[in-house]
């Protein structure tokens, strides 16, 4: 245990230490995402947005414009966890390793954090995914 408290300690380090030199790096991908999904949003036309695994929070709603009202759809195996998101104004509780369970080309965008590791079948949720996008979704 000790050596492996030793070598966090000197990893830290030697991040702390390269990454002035590496300014394009984004050591924080989350709030990379965040942003990424926020502007995407704010440049559309009040999309409607399907967020599979969508959990209690929708960390990137604090980013958007004040006059953008997106339509967010949160998709989650775990109703509990729907229960305490409430930036969504629309909570399904599916297994999108079934179905997504919504119309075809009824949204414009899908998005997903921690989640695509948990597919059985990534093929069948890219199949669904294209199904339920609109087009140029």
């Amino acid at each position: 245990m000790k050596s492996l408290t030793k070598f966090i300690h000197v990893n830290r380090i030697i991040c702390q230490r390269i990454e002035q030199y590496l300014p394009h790096a984004h050591p924080d991908l989350t709030e990379l995402y965040n942003q990424v999904v926020a502007e995407y949003i704010n440049i559309n036309n009040n999309p409607v947005v399907l967020d599979v695994g969508a959990g209690i929070t929708t960390p990137f709603i604090s980013l958007l414009l004040p006059q953008v009202s997106p339509t967010l759809i949160g998709l989650d195996l775990d109703e509990n966890e729907l229960k305490f998101n409430k930036q969504l104004n629309k909570k399904l509780v599916a297994d999108i390793n079934k179905k997504i369970p919504l119309p075809d080309k009824s949204v414009n965008l899908i998005i997903s954090r921690y989640t695509l590791e948990h597919l059985r079948n990534m093929d069948h949720f890219l199949k669904e995914s294209n199904r339920v996008l609109k087009t140029n979704g």
